[in-house]
């Protein structure tokens, strides 16, 4: 679901799709494996209190392990993928923009270099406990040689939580 979120949010610019990505992001994905990265759930149920072998109402139960932690809960295949998501969030965290500048539409801690204007590059960093503080700090670091560069950065507001 991230990755579908990310590639549509690079397509479209449709911002919607940074805000539910971010929901997935810190709220799901931590939540789907073990600390270890040993076990993992096929299907997350949102507030659900027990976690039981059974037939939960899924077109595929697989043995009724959907919503069990387990190495092969649901289909194995996403027991070789589970730990993208959070490489894969983070290389869609910047984005290039049409008008030469750069957008910071998914937010967390991170740093990045690229090439803005007339291809100048420069360095951005992010410091932010985001979603879990509303304060984020971005540093603009430029080569000692650049005095002075001129482009459009982006910023989104996320939705408001109701």
């Amino acid at each position: 679901m991230m990755f579908t979120l990310e590639n549509s949010l690079e397509i479209t610019g449709d911002i919607d799709y940074a805000d539910r990505l971010e929901k997935i992001a810190f709220n799901a994905l931590p939540a789907q494996t073990s600390e270890d990265y040993m076990t993992r759930q096929y299907f997350q149920q949102a507030n659900r209190v027990s976690l039981t072998r059974a037939s939960h109402n899924f077109n595929v139960n697989h043995a009724g392990t959907d919503v069990v932690y387990g190495l092969l809960s649901g289909y194995p295949c996403c027991t070789s993928n589970m730990h993208r998501g959070w490489p894969k969030f983070v290389q869609n965290l910047w984005y290039a923009t049409p008008d030469n500048g750069v957008a910071a539409l998914v937010y967390s801690a991170s740093e990045v270099n690229l090439k803005v204007a007339n291809g100048i590059p420069v360095t951005f960093k992010e410091e932010t406990n985001y979603p879990f503080d509303e304060t984020i700090k971005f540093t603009l670091g430029m080569d000692k040689k650049t005095k002075a560069v001129s482009f459009p950065f982006h910023l989104r507001i996320p939705a408001t939580v109701h």
